[in-house]
């Protein structure tokens, strides 16, 4: 749903699909708190999309205590399930091993775990997430177009991070390239905006200016003087993306992933 804004000034057209919708904290996270943004940003994503709390699995784990779906997905992406799929692939676990990534870290294992999470609730939906390797802004701005979520990760303040994608303003009718002005995110570690000051901030709808934010999530490459930006696209259904728009699946890459600009 589209509403009006004005900011500055200048009238802005808001498409925001997180609004009136449940948002998630890392700071209260049972497991790791200072380093789950990339599970809660997933779990951001979900709620985005209309995922209500009975729609997740719940730990089968009795004496975990866990309530919080990012504390019970972390719990399953580290379980021997998952990590059964991640050694049959050298490129993971020579992260894990040599690099020292936590699982968490690396995308294909957040993709991985969290499609077969889902699936163990709502197998109708999978696959529920795929990986864009080459995220463009017409891309992102169709997902939300049609509902979506986008996690992606990048250089925020001073260290790297996880945010989810929620919605966009514009300028006039149409979305386009050229006519936005702000990508709003949530951000579970605070509001990237005001340098995360207070700790205790808010990052919940926070705007961040088109420019701004693409700069944050941009790395760098040898065949784009732009740099590539990455993204996780998340959806109820895999048919709620129209047969014309890119397919957004997984690939094989080398592990890890180029370092931040």
């Amino acid at each position: 749903m589209v509403s009006k804004e004005t900011v500055d000034g200048e009238e802005l057209s808001v498409l925001n699909n997180s609004i009136k919708k449940e948002f998630h904290s890392q700071r209260n996270n049972k497991r790791d708190p200072f380093i789950t943004c990339f599970p809660t940003s997933m779990i951001n994503a979900s709620k985005t999309i209309g995922l209500i709390d009975s729609d997740f699995p719940k730990s089968p784990n009795m004496n975990s205590g866990y309530t919080q779906e990012e504390d019970i997905y972390d719990e399953y992406l580290h379980s021997e399930e998952v990590m059964k799929w991640v050694r049959t692939r050298n490129d993971l676990m020579n992260a894990i091993t040599r690099d020292k990534y936590d699982p968490r870290e690396l995308w294909e294992i957040e993709l991985y775990a969290y499609n077969n999470w889902m699936k163990q609730t709502h197998p109708e939906w999978y696959p529920m997430a795929y990986i864009d390797w080459n995220l463009s802004l017409e891309k992102m701005i169709s997902w939300l177009w049609q509902g979506g979520a986008v996690v992606t990760s990048g250089k925020f303040s001073t260290f790297n991070h996880v945010v989810t994608i929620v919605g966009i303003s514009y300028k006039g009718a149409t979305p386009t390239p050229d006519t936005l002005k702000h990508i709003i995110i949530d951000d579970s570690y605070g509001d990237v905006t005001k340098g995360y000051k207070p700790p205790d901030s808010s990052g919940n709808d926070v705007k961040v200016p088109v420019k701004d934010l693409w700069n944050m999530i941009r790395r760098k490459s040898a065949s784009n003087t732009d740099g590539v930006r990455f993204g996780i696209m998340i959806a109820k259904r895999k048919n709620t993306v129209e047969n014309t728009n890119p397919r957004f699946i997984a690939e094989s890459v080398a592990t890890p992933l180029p370092s931040l600009s």
